[in-house]
């Protein structure tokens, strides 16, 4: 199976400005990313999908090429869909996509080649997604961190609200989203063709318009303790988890 992992990075978030390039210690975020994703031994190919040609530039750093995307993306997926699409206009085709969002320095190599090889043996499954513990009632209240209902391997559905009612967080029918997300072509493309939801565009989570059109989304469960960084607070949650401190507060 040839694979590529598409990492999507913009400067313009509304509520952390510059993301990609805040520090995590004395690295930049996106080149934590970077670096995790190289670490994988299942992927041919690491991209970066960015319309800022400062993010651009930091993608080079690390020795990746950046796909020049439009800036009028709301979605990741939509941006990771125009990037697949420039890189099979020159010949560069994959089997599998997978996005790996550019807040995410915590998703390990190990933990993207499981879903790799997931994908390797359940042809079938057009999508899926990490979906990992959450380990706190702070955390399951937190907007920032999306849970996902699930149902056997597959998500129900998503919010950034705590749901199911008060959670029952011991439960592995309970748990969050880690995006790193796994798309055949064919998968890719469905979301592309898609328009954008009432639930999506309610929630702002781009996997909500393929469940609101009944697309199947597999939910791979993962014990990795991670932590997106949507804000600067979340900076110092993420150096203790990378620290390998057994607490890693919020």
């Amino acid at each position: 199976m040839n694979v590529a992992i598409v990492i999507p990075a913009r400067l313009g978030s509304t509520r952390f400005p510059g993301k990609p390039l805040a520090k995590i210690f004395e690295m930049s975020m996106l080149g934590h990313v970077i670096t995790n994703a190289k670490a994988s031994k299942l992927a041919q190919a690491v991209y970066v999908a960015t319309c800022d040609a400062t993010i651009a530039e930091e993608a080079k750093r690390y020795g990746v090429e950046a796909i020049d995307t439009s800036s009028n993306h709301s979605r990741a997926s939509d941006r990771v869909a125009e990037a697949e699409g420039k890189l099979a206009e020159t010949g560069r085709i994959y089997d599998l996509i997978i996005m790996l969002q550019g807040d995410e320095p915590c998703v390990t190599g190990e933990a993207i080649d499981q879903q790799i090889r997931f994908c390797e043996s359940n042809p079938d499954v057009q999508i899926t997604n990490l979906v990992g513990p959450i380990t706190s009632r702070e955390e399951h209240h937190s907007p920032n961190s999306i849970k996902c209902v699930l149902s056997s391997e597959r998500i129900l559905y998503m919010s950034r609200l705590p749901i199911p009612g008060q959670g029952f967080l011991e439960s592995k029918f309970l748990g969050k989203q880690v995006c790193s997300i796994s798309f055949t072509r064919a998968g890719l493309k469905l979301f592309g063709s898609l328009p954008e939801g009432n639930l999506e565009a309610a929630e702002s989570i781009d996997m909500l318009r393929l469940i609101e059109n009944g697309v199947a989304i597999g939910a791979l469960w993962t014990d990795l303790r991670s932590h997106p960084v949507d804000v600067p607070s979340d900076i110092p949650v993420v150096e203790r988890i990378l620290a390998n401190l057994s607490q890693p507060g919020l």
